[in-house]
């Protein structure tokens, strides 16, 4: 260590002991950890706070996406445009994805959301006409 990396050190430390005039060192060392220990469980509470609540917020919006591949049939392509590209319904790329695996199309990472949902488009109006085709057979 050299020897202004020390001073910096007892300079802080000089500042540290200031805060706490006519104390004892144990004192302070107590208090310090007191402090670090609240400042951890406060965290841990905020951090498992947030997690339900985007777990829950995530799995209201899969039930809703769940929903609209329910619906899809009864949707022409242009109501099916505007739902794919509403914010409300797929506010990010995780939930188009979501979407397309749930139809059976399989997203690259790199693909854009304009791209992703172009595919996804296209693969409802292909399994449209495909199902015409096979009704024609009958």
């Amino acid at each position: 260590m050299k020897s202004e990396e020390l001073a910096k050190i007892l300079n802080i430390l000089s500042d540290f002991l200031r805060l706490y005039p006519g104390k004892d060192i144990e004192f302070i060392l107590k208090d310090l950890k007191r402090l670090k220990e609240n400042d951890i469980q406060k965290n841990e509470i905020q951090k498992s706070d947030k997690v339900p609540e985007k777990n829950s917020t995530d799995e209201d919006q899969k039930k809703r996406i769940d929903e609209f591949i329910r619906d899809i049939d009864s949707l022409n392509m242009s109501q099916i445009d505007e739902k794919l590209n509403s914010e409300d319904l797929f506010p990010n790329m995780a939930f188009v994805r979501y979407f397309a695996k749930k139809l059976g199309i399989e997203l690259t990472s790199r693909q854009s959301r304009a791209n992703s949902i172009h595919t996804v488009k296209s693969h409802i109006d292909r399994m449209r006409i495909d199902r015409t085709i096979s009704k024609r057979d009958e």
